[in-house]
This record gives structure tokens, sequence and C-alpha cells, in this order.
């Protein structure tokens, strides 16, 4: 009578048989440890491929440092023996309280940035390990896989920085695994430039802009491009922050989501000086939404519902793109309606410390990074020194002595 056909186990998979039951026991070596776990499994056909793409799974965990003994075998002894600690948490949970923390301090445009980054790139990322299992080689992986600008990795950086130096207060971590790296010295250059450059409307742009305004919404175009107010401040305006007599604006709030608060930065609490255009039109705009509610009503609104606008989406929607489109001129964003602002007054030769104060920048860094490099005249041609030049220098041969040799 021929016997049972021996089975050939794959590499590293054996079966354990007990007086009443089997099951299926993997070897790998971790550490320079020979390690052996049980799978309380029977050895059928199936559960024995399963076994040996676990072997392999782990194996190239080991190569990836990533591998997480306790993770993968939660009642093993053995896992002790690494330090893995049952009772540290999971970075899903400690991004997550990190959150909660960063909830009562920031801005809800900033938090909806911080969430949508949260579950996005940072849970996928790393939610799945262990504190103690993060290191400076698993981050700087993602870094480079990841595929996000320079400037999207920084604003992931402040979340998971700020968590992992609170997992060094509770004691979970010795140092944190971010410290010491740096952008500059992990990505390549081209990764670390932007290609972002500002796209303002030209003089003759601007008069079509206007010009082609609905009548309710003109005096609000015209008041957006000469004071370089960002979105949510023009329709965070109450008429209790216009200074007719003084002619400025009181810059001390932003609409967004539906809820006003604090400007973006410090600097950006400020008065906006009223040149004659922005003094007309909120001129004839006082005509049109004074008497809705008031000082404390809001300057700008709906038109046919006189509602304010909730935030810069409803704007762009109801008063930006129409009146482009109405234009006829290239589409642009709403946000260049700032750089326009910026770039006019530069071009006519306005102070920049005045157009640094009027944009709400802390300096005139900002101002020669962004359009040191692009300005042009309205004409569309290039910078000219507007100095003579000419007669402080003779460099002229035809001038000079030429001493000659003996």
């Amino acid at each position: 009578m021929a016997g049972r056909k021996k089975t050939t186990l794959p590499k590293g998979v054996r079966i354990k048989k007990n007086k009443h039951s089997e099951s299926i026991q993997i070897a790998f070596t971790y550490k320079g440890v020979e390690c052996r776990e049980t799978l309380k499994m029977p050895a059928t056909a199936g559960n024995l491929r399963y076994a040996e793409r676990l072997r392999h799974e782990i194996y190239a965990e080991i190569e990836r440092e990533t591998f997480n003994y306790i993770e993968k075998f939660p009642e093993s002894k053995t896992a002790q023996r690494f330090g893995f600690n049952t009772n540290l948490p999971f970075i899903k949970e400690l991004l997550e309280e990190t959150f909660k923390i960063k909830s009562r301090q920031l801005k809800a445009s900033s938090l909806k940035a911080y969430q949508t980054g949260l579950n996005t790139h940072l849970i996928p990322a790393f939610g799945h390990l262990r504190i103690d299992h993060l290191t400076p080689k698993l981050i700087r992986s993602w870094i480079l896989d990841s595929g996000l600008s320079a400037r999207t990795l920084r604003n992931h950086r402040v979340l998971l920085d700020f968590t992992l130096n609170l997992a060094v207060q509770d004691g979970h971590i010795e140092r944190n695994p971010l410290d010491g790296l740096r952008l500059e010295h992990i990505l390549p250059k081209q990764r670390m430039k932007t290609d972002y450059e500002p796209d303002p409307l030209n003089r003759d742009e601007i008069n079509a802009m206007i010009s082609a305004a609905n009548d309710w919404y003109r005096p609000m175009i015209t008041v957006w491009l000469f004071t370089g107010i960002r979105p949510g401040e023009l329709i965070g305006l109450t008429w209790e922050d216009i200074n007719f007599d003084d002619r400025f604006i009181d810059v001390n709030k932003s609409h967004v989501l539906g809820n006003n608060q604090t400007p973006k930065t410090d600097n950006s609490v400020r008065l906006i000086d009223m040149l004659p255009p922005v003094y007309e039109a909120l001129q004839e705009q006082k005509r049109l939404t004074f008497l809705l509610d008031g000082e404390k009503g809001n300057v700008f609104r709906f038109k046919h519902s006189k509602r304010p606008f909730r935030d810069h989406r409803n704007l762009g929607r109801e008063v930006w793109k129409p009146t482009i489109a109405r234009a006829g001129i290239r589409y642009r964003n709403q946000y260049q309606a700032r750089h326009t602002f910026a770039s006019q007054m530069l071009m006519e030769g306005e102070d920049i410390f005045w157009i640094a104060q009027q944009l709400g920048h802390r300096g005139t860094d900002m101002i020669n990074r962004v359009y040191g490099k692009w300005i042009r005249n309205n004409d569309g041609e290039a910078y000219k020194p507007r100095g003579n030049w000419s007669n402080v220098v003779n460099i002229s041969h035809a001038n000079r002595i030429i001493k000659k040799a003996n």
C-alpha cells in the first residue's frame, strides 16, 4: 500500500504537531538572533503558502528597517528581548492627539490644511508604526519618495515635529528622529525650487476689469486691485473699519469659512492708506450697503441677497471669475489682485517700505524676493535706469594719457 506523499515545506517553515492539533512555525533571523514564531493555524497547503509569504515579508521589512516585531506577533515573548514595548502608542494616535492640541490654537483655514496633511500624508506614511520604530532613515525615505514640494513638506513637518517632541517629553522615545534632518540636505535641488511666479494684471487689464465689472461689484474690484488686501480681509471689512476723514482702512480681521478671525500674521493687522480710486470707490460703496446694518455691517455683500460673503470661494465664483470673463482678459486667480497692487506701485516708483506696510509684511525681504527679478514697466519693457550716468566716469581711450614703457 502506497504511503502518504511527503509535503515539501518552504524554507524556514515547519509543521509543529501536538497530541491533538498541529500548527505552523516560521524561522527568521533578526538582529543576529534566530527567532521562531508559531502561527496558530492548521498546516494546509494554503496556510503554508501564507507562512512562506509572511517570512519573505518579514525579511523585506527587516531590510527596510520597518519590521515591528510586536505588531507582527502581538503575543510573542521574544519581542520583549528586542525592546518592543506593547504599551508604547502608535504614531497614528499621537498625531491625532497633537491635532487636538493644535485645534485650540489654529485658525480655521490653517486647521483644515493640517487635517488634510494629517489624513492624506502623515497617517498613511507613519500611522501604522509604533513610536519607537520611527527612524531618521524612514523619514528620509518618505521625504524622497513622497513627490511633495519642499514647501508642502515643511508644512507637514511642523505637525510631525511637534508630535515627536511630545513623545520625547512623555518618555516614549529618547530623542526626536527629525532632529538634524534638513530638506536642503535630502531633496534634489529641483525639488527645493518653486516655479511659482506672480502673474499680475497690467494697466490695460486693470482698466478692462474695472470697466467690465457689474455696477454693484465695481467698487469692490477697485478697492481690491488698489489696496493689496487679501480676499478674507476684503470680505471681513465692516464700515467701522473705514476712516474717510483720515483716509485709511483698518485691517483687523479676516473672514474665513464663515467666521471672523485674526489676520494671517501680526503684521497683517495694519492701516491701509486710501489711494484716490479707493476713496471714491468706498464712497460709492457706502451708498450701496451702509444703510443695511450701519457701522457694524459688512462693506461688501452679495448683490441679490445682500448677505456677506462666506469665504474666498464665494467671492471667486460671484465676483472675480465673472468679471475676468466679461473683461475678456487672460484668467488669473484672485490672489493676483494683491500682486497687481504690489507690482503697479513698484512700477510707479512708490517707496518699497510703504508698499511692504500696505501689504502687511514685516520688512522688504518678501517684496525683493517675489518681485525683484520680475518687475517690468507698464509698457511691457524691462526696467531702464533713470539717472544720467554718461558723464560720471571717463573711460574713453581718446581722453586717456597712456604712459609708454621705457
